[in-house]
């Protein structure tokens, strides 16, 4: 979807001049963060954060679902027969005292983070349509936390046509991450059969 919007708003003709990118206000700024007056925006994860924040339309409908997902209630479900009939709630997200590890991991994003685990994967779904969560695990061993990294930021390592590892090059220092602890997902792509 979005190298497709990214192409719609660089071809627009002169007569929409409201959707046009590069005859707004940001598009001059757009412009002066590429370098050249006038060059269309690349079909790039970069491109896709400076739509982001230099349209308020797009900005506006990418804030609007983010907003609608994170006043959801989240169930998980317990079903042993796969009969939808079957299934049992065990935890929601808006339990006060967190009933499963999942929702206290959750919790404690949200306060580490400042954002909502489900707000953050959102936005780096809908922007880049590719989400990376690292799952951190404590002393012992065990996966206790999550943490939604920065697309933008993440560099998955590709050996023989399989993900190996990712490297990330986020706030703190370039870290690598082993292949198992990254949960990645992203939609589809007909030119990269691993990336969105």
């Amino acid at each position: 979807i979005m190298p497709s919007l990214t192409h719609k708003l660089n071809s627009v003709g002169e007569e929409n001049t409201t959707t046009r990118f590069m005859s707004t206000f940001g598009g001059a700024i757009g412009s002066y963060l590429l370098g050249n007056v006038g060059e269309s925006l690349p079909d790039s994860r970069t491109s896709f954060a400076i739509l982001y924040l230099l349209q308020p339309d797009i900005r506006f409908c990418i804030d609007l679902y983010v907003r609608v997902m994170t006043r959801l209630t989240w169930n998980l479900i317990a079903n042993d027969t796969y009969d939808p009939q079957n299934d049992k709630i065990v935890a929601k997200n808006t339990d006060v005292k967190p009933r499963h590890l999942l929702f206290e991991a959750f919790k404690r994003h949200a306060r580490k983070y400042r954002i909502s685990p489900i707000a953050a994967l959102a936005y780096q779904y809908l922007l880049y349509d590719e989400v990376y969560v690292q799952l951190v695990r404590n002393r012992y061993g065990y996966t206790t936390d999550i943490r939604v990294l920065n697309t933008l930021a993440v560099e998955p390592i590709v050996v023989g046509g399989r993900i190996t590892r990712y490297r990330y090059h986020g706030l703190d220092d370039p870290q690598t991450l082993n292949v198992y602890d990254v949960a990645y997902g992203h939609g589809f792509n007909p030119l990269n059969d691993l990336g969105g």
